[in-house]
């Protein structure tokens, strides 16, 4: 049994533990089954996982991308220098096994995107009511010097 073989029986010991999910097994397991130098972009991952389920239920690349960006977070694949796809023939950045153990993923990290976020649209409502206020302060100037009645 060669390191790549049980590397591939760590994920689903990993699998069981928790630390991947389904879906993210179904990828780790075509990037392994059909694991070359030059990684896969996700549209050859993509077409590639179809044919193993029978059917791609990803078929919108963005629905896909939420799969291998969080085993790429986890250390899982790792992404490489940008080439052509070879079936959009568009430069992506392809990802490969790296058949590392995932790390857990830091959600504290993820609060913290939140609460950057929040903060952003509050800013955001704070200058839309300052906008305001500076509005209603010119229109009481003028009814105060006459000009509205």
């Amino acid at each position: 049994m060669g390191a790549r073989d049980t590397s591939i029986e760590a994920y689903y010991d990993a699998k069981t533990k928790g630390l991947i999910r389904k879906n993210e097994m179904t990828v780790i397991e075509v990037a392994h089954d059909h694991w070359r130098d030059e990684g896969h972009t996700t549209k050859e991952l993509m077409e590639l996982v179809g044919a193993k389920i029978g059917a791609n239920s990803w078929n919108r690349i963005q629905d896909f991308q939420k799969v291998v960006k969080p085993l790429k977070e986890k250390g899982v694949l790792e992404e490489l220098d940008k080439r052509p796809c070879e079936l959009t023939g568009r430069n992506a950045y392809p990802v490969r096994l790296t058949y590392q153990m995932p790390v857990k993923i830091d959600h504290a990290e993820s609060e913290k995107l939140i609460l950057r976020k929040t903060v952003a649209d509050q800013a955001k409502q704070i200058d839309f009511l300052k906008r305001q206020v500076a509005d209603l302060q010119d229109e009481l100037r003028r009814t105060k010097n006459g000009e509205l009645f």
